[in-house]
């Protein structure tokens, strides 16, 4: 089918016309962009204020720029094509895939009918240059349950309305989030057209996309409510400030509110494409929450938090197939998040840390739920901000150059986020619901593990003295404005590690004493600790890997629980920075 629109230089035309010369509207640059391979979609007006939405397959710009041939399927888009009418306006938004760059142009329809055989070798070129091979479906009714893969923000969703007087408008959407089988959700940003447009008809079309399979869906919107708070507006809130780009202050990136529409029909649109080989990255769901359950309960078996974590890594790369994990502990005195063991990078990066409330990570632990991103390739990086200052007090946050999809789950315990577990690939749509759920599992029985492994062990021996280490001194400098610690000049940890070792090095300096007890560290006002039992245990194992790594002089064992021991290669020489 071809519908002609005759593009006129003001929407609507002015009264009384212009003497019949039609001057052209589309200037060269925007004639030069149609020419490129765009996706094209068009918005025509439906019945009762509901525009009819669909996705043309070619156009055709006329010789003096004022009309535009469009060629749409009429068995692909039925609602849009079956009702025209010369007169009628209709919307065509234009967009570059490879960078967004949109335009969107609107008419009149000034004849309409079937595509002749230039116009459909046209379609069919356009399609060939487009398009994945591509077999028929028949039209049915789905279930919002059946098409979760279209709501996670993979290929733009698009969303078309009409104002009071029918003229349609053709607007992005980043992502359309499910609520329950008859509601979807869509965020309240930016849109001002669209905004006023459901204001006055309460009512959208949407078209959303598997990013998976690529099958295309149509949802009948109706607006039912505006929501600033409660579940789904958190939900959205988070998944927003965690995959927004780093674009500087003063961004207007504030969700205003979630509105919230019933879905009054969805229907599949016929000729999907082939399955691309992105269907198959996942695991199947029950095989995925069955390895996820036998990980947690070895979890459960192991009381050493040491182990606990390097087996939660170890079974993470090798049993749910996560290439790149890290585990981090919250420090909220400092609004940060430190790496305390991480698998799948060059450096272990142990000490790092990221922000919290910024990124993936940041924003699973602000929010406490878990946070999944599975295309950052639309002009968005949302790699997890590294926090500190600049300098040499900075430890790089591991991380994939190129990351494609990200999953942070918070570790909470006794209603307090503890850490964050956190995966990462280079591949888009890596993580589905499935792994969302098997790494938040894993996230609660990590941060369980940890809080039980801070109980005391009563009677544990102290005090024990050893001989004075001999050699060359090796210098250790503390700074109290932020905890950090620095040995022979080179940066080791900051915040509660960096305050435990001085604590512990002083008291030897003191004392001769290398053996020491978590107890008395608990109980000890000099060291300020943020509260009783606050990871004390899982800041230690954080100093212990951070000093291997580094092959410091100094080294912490625990020759058993609940017992500290320093072994010192070197005698200490402290000094506090002023």
């Amino acid at each position: 089918m071809t519908a002609f629109g005759r593009l006129k230089e003001s929407y609507p035309p002015a009264p009384g016309g212009n003497g019949g010369h039609v001057k052209p509207v589309i200037d060269a640059d925007l004639a030069a962009f149609m020419l490129r391979s765009v996706m094209i979609t068009a918005a025509t007006p439906g019945p009762g204020s509901r525009p009819a939405i669909g996705r043309g397959v070619g156009l055709r710009l006329g010789e003096d720029r004022s009309t535009l041939d469009l060629l749409v399927s009429r068995a692909q888009w039925p609602a849009m094509t079956g009702d025209l009418r010369v007169g009628a306006a209709f919307a065509v938004t234009l967009s570059d895939p490879t960078d967004y760059q949109t335009y969107q142009v609107k008419a009149r329809l000034a004849e309409f009918g079937d595509a002749d055989a230039d116009e459909v070798n046209l379609a069919h070129s356009y399609v060939g240059r487009n398009s994945p091979r591509r077999r028929g479906h028949a039209r049915m009714s789905m279930s919002l349950r059946t098409l979760r893969n279209c709501f996670e923000g993979v290929i733009p969703s698009i969303i078309a309305t009409s104002d009071d007087e029918g003229i349609p408008n053709v607007s992005y959407l980043s992502q359309v989030h499910y609520v329950d089988d008859e509601h979807v959700a869509l965020s309240n940003q930016f849109f001002s057209k669209t905004a006023r447009n459901v204001e006055l008809t309460g009512q959208a079309t949407v078209l959303v996309v598997d990013g998976r399979t690529g099958q295309q869906y149509e949802l009948d919107l109706v607006f039912e409510r505006a929501v600033e708070s409660g579940d789904t507006f958190s939900r959205i809130d988070a998944q927003i400030r965690a995959t927004v780009a780093q674009e500087g202050p003063g961004v207007p990136w504030l969700l205003r509110s979630a509105d919230i529409y019933r879905v009054r029909g969805c229907q599949l649109v016929p000729a999907q494409p082939e399955p691309p080989a992105a269907e198959l990255l996942g695991q199947d769901s029950d095989a995925l929450l069955s390895a996820a359950a036998r990980l947690a309960m070895r979890l459960a078996k192991t009381s050493d938090p040491d182990a606990m974590i390097d087996d939660l890594l170890d079974g993470l790369q090798r049993e749910l197939g996560y290439s790149n994990a890290i585990v981090l502990l919250a420090d909220e005195e400092r609004g940060r998040l430190t790496t305390i063991g991480s698998r799948g990078y060059s450096l272990g990066g142990v000490g790092s840390e990221a922000r919290i409330g910024e990124g993936a990570i940041g924003v699973a632990a602000a929010s406490a739920r878990a946070v999944r991103i599975n295309d950052m390739s639309r002009g968005r990086r949302y790699a997890a901000a590294v926090g500190g200052e600049a300098g040499e007090r900075v430890i790089p946050l591991p991380g994939l150059a190129e990351p494609q999809s990200q999953l942070a789950a918070p570790m909470i315990s006794n209603g307090r986020v503890q850490g964050v577990l956190f995966a990462e690939d280079a591949r888009r749509f890596r993580f589905t619901h499935a792994d969302e759920d098997a790494l938040a599992m894993l996230a609660l029985q990590l941060a369980g593990g940890l809080r039980l492994s801070e109980a005391e062990t009563p009677g544990a021996r102290r005090g024990r003295q050893a001989p004075a280490p001999a050699g060359r001194p090796f210098h250790v400098r503390y700074h109290s404005f932020d905890d950090s610690l620095f040995i022979d000049d080179v940066y080791l940890i900051k915040g509660v590690p960096g305050r435990l070792l001085f604590h512990l090095l002083k008291l030897h300096a003191e004392s001769g004493r290398t053996e020491f007890s978590n107890r008395e560290l608990r109980l000890d006002g000099a060291l300020r600790l943020p509260e009783l039992k606050d990871n004390l245990e899982a800041r230690l194992i954080l100093l212990r890997r951070r000093l291997d790594e580094k092959e410091a002089p100094v080294r912490i064992t625990r020759p058993e629980r609940g017992l500290i021991h320093l072994e010192l290669t070197r005698p200490p020489r402290l000094e506090v920075a002023t």
